[in-house]
């Protein structure tokens, strides 16, 4: 039975509890620590392990994102970034400012919303340590 109520929903997310909120958090993670660390008030959940999934539901997405521009360049940048306006110049310029400005780009792309995605895949791109 799939539950519908509100009060139904809590309950089960309650009765799952951890695996439940680490997935959440991997796509939403701030509402849902902010929701976790709530319910953790009320000892429903354990704070500190409601800070370590929100930890590593955070640094795993980037990751993968990163991962994805620095192994999937050659393979969809270069072959149809010239659809989007990506061209090897604009990429030798990316690489050249996130050399000379690495935290002050990382830094933009983690608070500026919604460019954290696209942001972590040009980063992984242009090779950045």
């Amino acid at each position: 039975m799939v539950p519908t109520t509100f009060v139904a929903i809590t309950q089960w997310i309650l009765q799952q509890g951890y695996s439940v909120m680490f997935i959440l958090m991997l796509i939403e993670g701030p509402v849902v620590t902010a929701a976790g660390a709530f319910a953790a008030a009320f000892s429903y959940f354990h704070l500190w392990i409601v800070f370590v999934l929100s930890i590593l539901a955070n640094l795993i997405p980037d990751a993968v994102f990163y991962v994805m521009g620095y192994w999937g360049r050659h393979q969809f940048i270069d072959k149809y970034g010239s659809y989007f306006g990506v061209t090897k110049d604009r990429i030798a310029i990316a690489e050249k400012l996130a050399k000379n400005h690495t935290g002050k780009s990382l830094f933009a792309i983690k608070m500026i919303p919604f460019i954290a995605a696209p942001g972590l895949i040009v980063v992984g791109a242009s090779k950045m340590d």
